[in-house]
């Protein structure tokens, strides 16, 4: 069980393999609290993605023009539980189908 305060912010993404990382989420997150907030900006053709939703997670991490900048990981080490980063805005396709699955 990983709580919300059990985890830590890594800025410095050397230090830890993030594609390889077993990914959980928090379990004393509300589910509305396991968001995932895409920004984009007219100035540059990067969308900014912050998610704590595990399957977005486990999406971006298989996606090689998903570039991480911030990750949050238990503070035993083992565990992805969010994750931040910038991927081209040709890399996101909106439809108009609904989808039970990201990937």
């Amino acid at each position: 069980m990983i709580k919300y305060e059990e985890v830590e912010e890594i800025s410095d993404l050397s230090k830890i393999d993030i594609r390889k990382m077993p990914v959980k989420e928090c379990d004393d997150l509300a589910k509305e609290e396991k968001e995932t907030h895409i920004l984009f900006d007219k100035k540059n053709n990067l969308a900014k993605i912050e998610t704590w939703d595990r399957s977005w997670i486990l999406y971006l991490r298989k996606k090689k023009s998903f570039k991480p900048t911030k990750a949050f990981v238990s503070k035993d080490g083992q565990y992805l539980v969010g994750l931040w980063g910038l991927i081209p805005k040709t890399a996101i396709k909106i439809s108009d189908k609904s989808s039970q699955r990201l990937n």
